[in-house]
């Protein structure tokens, strides 16, 4: 087998679920960037299963070998359900407020003073 082969196999088996959890992750924040709700009709992403811990203590387990990466996205597919249960109940998680504008354009700035 061809070097290249085994690279392709590996890269399947260990890099394209991240990918595409990825993917599905920011194309979630994309739509709940715009103001839609989750989608409860797709399966949750995975930064929404790991909010819902917040909620429902069960889902911890799951998270912590998908933020080390000793797992991989299919870690939480056996939580998904319970994230989905705390979702359809409406629970949303609180958005962080983040920086005001002010605020950001003060960090540009003296990020600009420094590279001067």
């Amino acid at each position: 087998m061809a070097l290249s082969e085994c690279f392709d196999g590996w890269y399947e088996a260990n890099m394209r679920p991240w990918v595409e959890d990825h993917a599905h992750m920011d194309e979630s924040l994309r739509r709940r960037w715009s103001g839609q709700n989750v989608d409860l009709n797709a399966r949750i992403p995975s930064d929404l299963i790991m909010a819902a811990a917040e909620v429902d203590s069960a889902i911890s387990p799951a998270i912590t070998p998908h933020i080390t990466m000793t797992g991989l996205p299919a870690c939480l597919d056996a939580v998904e359900p319970l994230a989905h249960a705390v979702f359809t109940a409406g629970w949303r998680p609180v958005a962080s407020p983040g920086p005001t504008r002010a605020e950001l354009a003060d960090v540009i700035k003296s990020t600009l003073r420094d590279l001067v």
